[in-house]
């Protein structure tokens, strides 16, 4: 599910860093399930596993009139239901690009308010990591960043994040399942998974 936020005034919107960096923090507190987020000086963005949409919104609009109490807020909508694996994974797309659509960033991995580079530099204690984010899209393997950073940028990870994000994968298969571990070389996730091809494919416009 898509939840989306923004600044009722588009002239008084959230320019201060530090603004932005509490406004980050709470959010982590309150949606810990989240499946991709990032938040931009006039917008904010989270994908949530589908469940109760008036929840997720009440939860939000709270946060934002308790934590913000000098800012506007534009009307949060319901969240909207993004159903199957294609769309989940072109909604991580979309997020991941915003901060570059919006000309803050050459690269997604260079915006901090964004979940995008955590989950490819694979951070311990990231607010969302492969193994979740790969129960819900139903790819699994050692090379799922891979794949899957290749296809939110049409370029292949750089040799130290590969071998970073599948030592870090490998570990995660193992701790979940460690007698069914596969050799990362010949896992099936290894090939490109069919939605992944079309690596230009247009996301869902925010």
């Amino acid at each position: 599910m898509l939840l989306s936020f923004r600044p009722l005034n588009a002239s008084k919107n959230l320019s201060s860093p530090a603004l932005l960096s509490t406004l980050w923090q709470e959010l982590q507190s309150a949606f810990p399930d989240a499946l991709s987020a990032v938040l931009l000086p006039s917008q904010g963005h989270l994908l949530l596993p589908d469940g109760v949409g008036e929840e997720y919104k009440s939860r939000l609009t709270v946060l934002l009139r308790m934590h913000f109490p000098g800012l506007e807020w534009q009307a949060v909508q319901t969240p909207r239901s993004l159903n199957g694996t294609g769309r989940l994974i072109q909604g991580v797309r979309s997020l991941a690009l915003l901060p570059c659509k919006n000309h803050f960033v050459a690269s997604p991995l260079d915006w901090m308010f964004s979940t995008y580079p955590q989950l490819i530099h694979a951070e311990e204690n990231a607010w969302i990591d492969a193994h979740r984010l790969q129960l819900h899209i139903g790819k699994r393997g050692p090379r799922f960043l891979f794949h899957l950073h290749r296809y939110v940028t049409g370029e292949p990870l750089s040799p130290s994040l590969a071998d970073a994000a599948i030592l870090h994968q490998a570990n995660g298969l193992f701790r979940e399942s460690p007698d069914k571990l596969e050799n990362p070389v010949g896992h099936h996730a290894a090939r490109l998974p069919p939605v992944w091809e079309q690596s230009h494919q247009r996301a869902n416009a925010l």
